[in-house]
C-alpha cells in the first residue's frame, strides 16, 4: 500500500489489514529468521464463530459437541462402508451447510483436515446418519485444535535430502505414471514453496 500510495491518493488513508475472507491477518515473527516479520493468516476467529453455531444447533437437540478428538476423523472409520440410516431432508441440509464451512475452513489454510472433509464431501447427495456424526467429530478436533497460522515466508529453504528417509515404492506402484492434461499450458511465473512446521511449544495445536 506504501507504494501504491507515492503514485495514487488513497481515500481517508489505508491501515495495516486485519480481516479477509473471514481469515485473521496478522504479521508474525519466525524463530531464528533475520526477517523481521511476514504476513501470515488464520482461520481461528472463523472456526470459533462456526463451533459456536453447530453448538447452538447441538443444544436444541440436547446434544453437545466434544472437543476431545486428536484427529480429524475417527480411527478406522470408513464412509463408504458407512451403512447407517439416511438422513431426511432437513437433517441432510444441514449436513450440506457443514460440509461448505467445512470446505471454507480448508481454503483458508487447515490443510490438516482436508483429507477427511474431501471423503465427507462425496456424500452430501444423500448422507447417512454416521457422515453427520464425523462432521460432527471435525468440528469437535476443531474446537481442540483451533490455534494454526499459514505464514507466507518469501525466503526458499535449502533443503538437505538426506535428512529425509526415502522409500522404495516400485513394488506397489511399478507402473505408476503423472498424468497431465495434453494441452496443459506451460508453467508461468515464479515458484512457489510450500513447507510446513510444528511448533513445538504447541505441539498439534498450530501450524506454520
Amino acid at each position: 500500500m506504501t507504494i501504491i500510495a507515492q503514485s495514487f491518493r488513497l481515500k481517508d488513508g489505508y491501515a495495516r489489514p486485519t480481516r479477509y475472507l473471514g481469515a485473521t491477518i496478522h504479521r508474525w515473527k519466525l524463530f531464528g529468521d533475520d526477517h523481521p516479520e511476514h504476513w501470515g493468516h488464520s482461520a481461528e476467529e472463523y472456526i470459533k464463530q462456526a463451533i459456536a453455531n453447530v453448538e447452538t444447533e447441538l443444544h436444541k437437540e440436547g446434544k453437545q459437541l466434544q472437543g476431545r478428538y486428536s484427529t480429524p476423523m475417527s480411527p478406522n472409520y470408513r464412509p463408504e462402508l458407512d451403512y447407517s440410516p439416511f438422513l431426511n431432508d432437513a437433517p441432510a441440509q444441514y449436513y450440506m451447510e457443514l460440509i461448505g464451512i467445512l470446505r471454507w475452513i480448508v481454503e483458508l489454510g487447515r490443510m490438516d483436515i482436508m483429507v477427511a472433509v474431501s471423503m465427507l464431501s462425496s456424500y452430501t447427495m444423500q448422507p447417512r446418519l454416521g457422515h453427520l456424526d464425523q462432521a460432527f467429530h471435525i468440528f469437535g478436533y476443531l474446537k481442540r485444535n483451533r490455534r494454526a497460522s499459514l505464514v507466507f515466508d518469501e525466503s526458499r529453504v535449502d533443503w538437505n535430502e538426506a535428512s529425509f528417509q526415502t522409500h522404495d515404492w516400485t513394488d506397489f506402484y511399478s507402473d505408476a505414471k503423472e498424468l497431465l492434461p495434453p494441452n496443459a499450458p506451460a508453467p508461468r511465473g515464479n515458484a512457489v514453496q510450500i513447507n510446513c512446521f510444528v511448533d513445538a511449544d504447541h505441539a498439534g495445536n498450530r501450524m506454520t
